[in-house]
């Protein structure tokens, strides 16, 4: 099974839960979203691959910046990984959101900041009339 877990805080409780099963005789091949999640499979054990072998990932892992209790309402990518885990969840036939209780919140907004990407593939384009050429 591909397996596509993305950078947080909660994937290194994903990659030791795996790990385990890994260790068991399962057999995965992990897509990382980052080097620090590249280190923390190799130490574990569990392999890596990418798209230019596998195109789509049996379940994409993720985590989520909070949570609010009791809803699946989420707010992702205070950790800089965003497209990379839009990208990896993308090709994922099943998605899992992976968060603790210090993730949870009775409400989003307040003290948590919203993530805004800006990906300059596409700009200038002829959808955007005020790009300049």
């Amino acid at each position: 099974m591909i397996v596509g877990l993305v950078s947080g805080s909660t994937d290194a409780f994903a990659v030791d839960a795996l790990a385990v099963h890994v260790a068991e005789g399962l057999r995965v091949a992990r897509i990382r979203t980052s080097e620090k999640t590249a280190a923390l499979a190799q130490r574990f054990g569990v392999p890596l691959t990418g798209f230019a072998k596998h195109r789509r990932i049996g379940i994409a892992i993720d985590g989520a910046d909070k949570a609010a209790d009791g809803t699946f309402d989420l707010v992702k990518g205070l950790g800089a990984a965003l497209l990379r885990e839009k990208i990896v969840t993308s090709a994922g036939d099943r998605k899992s959101v992976v968060v603790d209780e210090t993730k949870l919140a009775a409400c989003l907004g307040g003290n948590t900041p919203l993530s805004a990407e800006i990906v300059s593939l596409g700009f200038p384009t002829p959808l955007n009339p005020t790009s300049r050429r």
